[in-house]
């Protein structure tokens, strides 16, 4: 069992989305910041980690290969790495994100899903910047995004708004690639929301995790992804959830190097498990992770989480559950 002195990060994108570090980055971050339990979810993918990329680095001198003995669980010199996504599902008429963790590499329905939603993730986010191209009011008078620049930025990734986002900032003195994506690219924008053809609902995205034989953990919280507030029906919606299949939340707020932990969610999920979950057989797990983008969050250095006092046993909890979805 870790202590709660442990650093902990289960939540990190790479450049097979919309991160700026690769995989070996990733790893090599981790063991040079004394990370040592770490999951990679990118945005709607599992290539960051597929066995081909996994492959490859023993091209780089002096690198050992992660070793996957248990499917999902990747072990390398002090690191222990889940193999992750970050799935994009319909809830209640608005898109929301559920992280998986532990997952086995997929097979081809759900690769050719995700295959299909790369591509029109793409064509949203050339039509995003056609169209801010085209406005000359408000906000974006003046504005503009050379496309060509924008598809060599996204290069093969998995597109978001924070590609976008990126070449926007540059244009401002003291604007953070998140500052311009939540001011300039939101739902005002026609071209904003994703077509909901190829995404899951709730009970799609926890089953996906499920028959990959990870844990569903919901991130985000609060209002980030159209979750109400504390006190104002979130523990209400996380319980709706957890009676669909949902394992667990993440307990921290802010993103990069941001990130901390969050007590007002630490009580919320200890309530939970100690009144209205307390006779149920599985309690709602925790995690935690800050949302790395790497350098789009200006977040130089892959950092780690300390585990939350009270929560020792939080890996623990997250390795047993994976467990119950594998048998």
């Amino acid at each position: 069992m870790m202590s709660d002195y442990s650093l902990v990060n289960l939540h990190i994108h790479t450049l097979f989305s919309d991160g700026k570090r690769s995989t070996l980055e990733v790893f090599n971050g981790a063991r040079d910041n004394g990370v040592t339990f770490s999951a990679i979810t990118d945005h709607d993918t599992y290539e960051s980690m597929s066995p081909n990329v996994l492959s490859s680095f023993s091209e780089h001198t002096g690198v050992v290969i992660p070793v996957e003995n248990t499917p999902g669980i990747l072990s390398w010199e002090h690191i222990t790495m889940l193999r992750g996504v970050e799935l994009t599902f319909m809830h209640r008429g608005r898109q929301k994100h559920m992280i998986g963790l532990g997952l086995r590499y997929p097979g081809q329905n759900e690769l050719g899903r995700c295959a299909e939603l790369k591509q029109i993730r793409y064509g949203r986010i050339i039509s995003l910047a056609e169209e801010i191209n085209r406005r000359d009011d408000g906000l974006y008078n003046g504005l503009r995004v050379d496309v060509e620049e924008l598809k060599r930025e996204v290069k093969n990734s998995v597109p978001s708004r924070y590609h976008l986002g990126y070449l926007i900032a540059k244009q401002f003195d003291g604007l953070t690639t998140r500052d311009v994506t939540s001011r300039y690219i939101t739902r005002d924008l026609e071209s904003y929301a994703i077509p909901t053809d190829k995404l899951p609902d709730l009970d799609g995205a926890i089953n996906i995790i499920h028959s990959l034989g990870g844990v569903a953990i919901l991130p985000h919280l609060g209002n980030n992804q159209g979750l109400p507030g504390m006190g104002d029906g979130l523990e209400e919606d996380i319980l709706f959830m957890y009676e669909r299949g949902l394992d667990g939340i993440e307990v921290q707020s802010g993103r990069g190097k941001h990130a901390k932990l969050n007590d007002q969610y630490k009580m919320m999920a200890q309530d939970l498990n100690t009144e209205q979950l307390k006779h149920r057989d599985r309690k709602l797990l925790i995690s935690i992770g800050n949302d790395d983008h790497g350098m789009y969050d200006c977040c130089e250095h892959l950092i780690g989480l300390p585990i939350p006092m009270g929560f020792s046993s939080m890996i623990t909890d997250i390795m047993d559950r994976m467990k119950t979805y594998r048998n």
